[in-house]
């Protein structure tokens, strides 16, 4: 197993060489590189880590990241607040993690990041529905209106916090203002101090109750002002912004990107060489249970502890020939090569299955509003759960198998803002 330095610091040389490299428009012959997510690369697997330098997790690094409040690729046409709401609970999804998958091909989408938000509403969690995730896309082509295209080497950043108008180029007038709470499209301000902005009626009750309440003052009416809207000079503490967040958000953390097949080699070099491309037995077993070891260390992840016995799993095949049972197997033999991973990147491939029932299928997955068919890209593993807290044993919890993200296959242009893409979540 890598070290998690190890395992950053080749992460971030296979990302920013990839991204200097796409700038120069050449390639590389010494060392492999890669996108962090390629096109046409191997299946690629996402570990998460604690960021060494919050700034490295910013928008003007392009980050893949897991929880806290998203760092927006284009910082114009945000989300709408109504797009963000969870259709069972009615409240807002909270990010979940955000991917940079730009396609070396196509000068449209030079950069380019999925953004993926889930519910955390227990409740809203019924078995195979898709509901309580939403997923958006946005690109830009490499010469654009909100970043440089001469390429920014991650220690250039200055030590200390840098906000969203920091990190862009743009015009304020075509930034999207965003919620102090959850950092998502913030359409709403506190009429009192018109001060802080908010995605909606939640987030304002929240950050009210956090401590607001005590700091809100009034501020001069618009006739007085004679402006409309929040004021630019109003001030509110950044410490019950924060404590409103830290209520609310999913804890932050860095995704750092490897090659499956790299670690496959690593893996069968461990195993002693073996001429034969076949794992040995005792070597399949041996990483079979050393998968079931660690997630079992780390907390229900998603059932995969042994809590869901094989009588179970092939109870739930409606053939109850075990083809249930197969496909858990063959999932847990892929998945023990590397059990730390948490997201998979195979764009234009197949997800991995954990069970033979509601697999998407092509009449499943919806053609994108451009017309073209929307191909898998990447799924979201149940290890995810531990690592943000989000695994209660015994009780109704935020819960998946895998979450499989399905996008436009010509990834159609988005004009500057986000479009929603097509997920899909496979339960035990």
């Amino acid at each position: 197993q890598k070290s998690t330095s190890a395992r950053k610091f080749l992460s971030n040389v296979q990302q920013y060489s990839s991204f200097l490299l796409r700038f120069l428009g050449r390639s590389c012959g010494y060392i492999e590189v890669k996108s962090i997510m390629s096109e046409d690369a191997d299946v690629s697997l996402g570990f998460v880590a604690q960021a060494e330098r919050v700034e490295h997790l910013q928008s003007r690094y392009f980050p893949s990241k897991v929880g806290g409040k998203p760092a927006w690729l284009s910082p114009a046409g945000l989300p709408a607040a109504k797009d963000q709401a969870c259709p069972v609970c009615k409240k807002p999804r909270i990010f979940l993690l955000q991917a940079y998958a730009p396609l070396e091909d196509d000068r449209e989408a030079f950069h380019r990041t999925l953004f993926v938000f889930a519910c955390l509403t227990p409740d809203c969690y019924a078995k195979n529905d898709s509901r309580p995730f939403a997923v958006f896309r946005s690109q830009l082509a490499r010469k654009n209106d909100f970043y440089s295209d001469i390429p920014q080497s991650l220690e250039d950043v200055p030590k200390g916090e840098h906000t969203f108008e920091e990190l862009t180029a743009a015009d304020s007038s075509s930034r999207s203002p965003l919620c102090t709470v959850c950092g998502c499209s913030g359409s709403l301000w506190c009429s009192r101090c018109r001060g802080p902005r908010y995605c909606g009626k939640d987030h304002q009750l929240l950050h009210w109750k956090c401590g607001h309440k005590t700091e809100c003052k009034p501020a001069k009416s618009e006739a007085e002002t004679g402006t409309k809207g929040p004021l630019p000079d109003a001030t509110w503490s950044d410490a019950v912004s924060s404590v409103a967040s830290g209520t609310l958000l999913l804890p932050e953390l860095e995704l750092l990107i490897e090659s499956e097949a790299e670690q496959l080699d690593e893996s069968a070099g461990a195993d002693g060489d073996s001429e034969d491309d076949d794992e040995t037995k005792g070597a399949e077993e041996q990483r079979l249970k050393d998968y079931e070891e660690f997630v079992s260390s780390h907390g229900n992840a998603g059932a995969l502890d042994g809590t869901v016995s094989t009588d179970e799993l092939n109870a739930a095949s409606s053939d109850g020939v075990g083809i249930t049972d197969k496909c858990f197997k063959a999932f847990k033999k892929r998945i023990a090569v590397a059990p730390e991973q948490v997201l998979r990147y195979d764009r234009n491939g197949s997800p991995l299955w954990l069970t033979a029932e509601h697999q998407a299928v092509d009449e499943h997955v919806p053609l994108c509003s451009c017309g073209a068919k929307r191909s898998f890209e990447f799924q979201i593993l149940p290890q995810l759960l531990s690592h943000l807290h989000l695994d209660v044993a015994d009780q109704q919890s935020v819960d998946w198998a895998t979450v499989a993200v399905f996008t436009c296959s010509k990834s159609c242009k988005t004009q500057d803002g986000y479009k929603p893409e097509f997920i899909w979540k496979q339960d035990f």
